[in-house]
Formats: C-alpha cells, sequence, structure tokens
C-alpha cells in the first residue's frame, strides 16, 4: 500500500451471513513493522456482534514490547525498525471470541511519520475458529501458526511443537 499523506487509510470490512453469527475467529497479522518516520504500521480492529453492540479482539504478540496495544489498536513502535517478513517477530494473533457478524479492520500509520510515507504492508492470514476456552500463551500461538502455516503450504502433516 501506498498512501498518499501520513493521514490516509485503508478499512476493509468481512460480514459473515451464518446465523448465530461466528464465534472463536482467530487469524494472523505479519510484518507489523516501522521504519524511523517513513511509516510505523497501526492496524484497528472493531466487530458486530451477533447478539447486538459491537467488541475489539483479542490482540496477542509475542514481542509485545514492540507494540503499543489498546481495545482493538496495535501500534508499531517507532523503535521497532524494518522486521523481515521472514522473522516472527512482526507477528500478531487477533482473536474474536464471542460470535460476530462482521469485522472492520483500519491500516494506516501510528503518528510521528512523514507526511508522505513509504509504501507498507502487512498480511492477515491462516482464518481458523479456535474452540473456547482459548488460552494465548506463547507457545499455543506457536503451535497455531505453525499449524496453519503447514496447511497453507499444503501438506498434510502436523507440527506437533
Amino acid at each position: 500500500m501506498d498512501l498518499t499523506t501520513n493521514t490516509g487509510q485503508l478499512t476493509t470490512t468481512a460480514t459473515f451471513t451464518k446465523p448465530g453469527g461466528l464465534a472463536g475467529l482467530g487469524f494472523w497479522i505479519t510484518d507489523m513493522d516501522a521504519s524511523g518516520t517513513a511509516w510505523r504500521d497501526k492496524l484497528t480492529f472493531s466487530a458486530t456482534l451477533a447478539a447486538g453492540g459491537s467488541t475489539t479482539p483479542t490482540l496477542t504478540s509475542n514481542v509485545p514490547v514492540n507494540y503499543t496495544l489498546g481495545p482493538g489498536t496495535i501500534a508499531t513502535k517507532s523503535t521497532v525498525g524494518d522486521i523481515a517478513t521472514t522473522s516472527s517477530n512482526g507477528n500478531v494473533f487477533v482473536y474474536f471470541p464471542n460470535a460476530i457478524t462482521a469485522f472492520t479492520m483500519t491500516y494506516n500509520n501510528d503518528s510521528g511519520t512523514q507526511s508522505n510515507p513509504d509504501s507498507q504492508h502487512v498480511t492477515m492470514h491462516s482464518f481458523m475458529i479456535v474452540p473456547e476456552p482459548a488460552t494465548f500463551s506463547l507457545a499455543f500461538l506457536g503451535i497455531l501458526f505453525s499449524r496453519a502455516s503447514i496447511k497453507l503450504r499444503g501438506k498434510s502433516e502436523r507440527n506437533e511443537a
């Protein structure tokens, strides 16, 4: 994405038509990083509850010191730098435990970026339903990520980390 101003943003919404909504939705965001003032990845999530009202997801990172986390928002700190796409240090797990009918994600830059930020990106992948109760330890998230990655590569074996 190449935003032309530091206040530009991209908003996308996913809608679920399953009666009663979709409970336990989880997915990965990868390559959350920054490059000084050139760009600073920031994501904001919200969702519509099947029972009415709105909610925000649980956001979990294996390197929480890299981010400012708030209700439904994750912003990369300026000190993080450009994390290699092969590194798990830029990974964040997004989890909506309650039944939702839609979620919205807004992608933009956090404060402190130059007026015309450089091109930037994050990746959203490995959508899954996580049965309750879910405890998000780093070991649990690592197993989910490795299983999802293996499945994405089309292999049938499982990685029992």
